[in-house]
């Protein structure tokens, strides 16, 4: 992994054959959806406010923004 939060910040991001990859290393794939959107379902199921930790290939994302909820924050530490 990168040495520091700066490194991994500017670290491209690779997307190919339905995978992400940042720095070489696995990051999310494709086949994750059902999984994604079982988690989504669950986070958002309330209403209320979702906070995500990584934003990935934004596949939780757009299954919580299907959701009423009153705030959904994405904290992502990759800047591409």
């Amino acid at each position: 992994f990168p040495q520091s939060r700066q490194e991994w910040k500017s670290e491209h991001a690779v997307y190919e054959d339905g995978k992400l990859r940042i720095a070489g290393h696995p990051v999310m794939e494709d086949w994750e959806d059902g999984y994604m959107k079982a988690l989504a379902d669950v986070a958002a199921r309330g209403g209320g406010r979702v906070l995500e930790l990584g934003f990935g290939m934004g596949i939780s994302a757009s299954y919580v923004q299907r959701h009423p909820v009153r705030e959904h924050v994405i904290i992502e530490a990759n800047a591409e």
